[in-house]
């Protein structure tokens, strides 16, 4: 069986033709992607900024003295960070 350029041509240009426009014209092309998109990239924000919110309670004294050995030890700060996190992921 002969597998020439040819043939791999033709694939690739039938390819790109059903492909459409690339970039940005594409997610305005189809909205589906571009809410998916939209809809990841809050989640990650949210994500995000719900860790930076955790590092500065972790900080304040008050918390410190109610929560006392979670947060002296890190191993137990760690678990205490990690099941935050779990909640945030399990409710959004």
């Amino acid at each position: 069986m002969h597998v020439g350029n040819n043939q791999f041509g033709d694939v690739v240009q039938r390819r790109m033709a059903l492909q459409g426009k690339a970039g940005p014209a594409a997610l305005i092309k189809n909205i589906r992607v571009f809410m998916i998109c939209c809809f990841a990239c809050l989640g990650g924000l949210l994500y995000g900024y719900n860790q930076g919110v955790f590092s500065g309670v972790l900080t304040m004294n008050n918390f410190g003295k109610h929560m006392g050995v979670w947060v002296v030890d890190p191993s137990k700060k760690g678990w205490l960070t990690a099941i935050l996190e779990l909640g945030a992921w399990g409710g959004k």
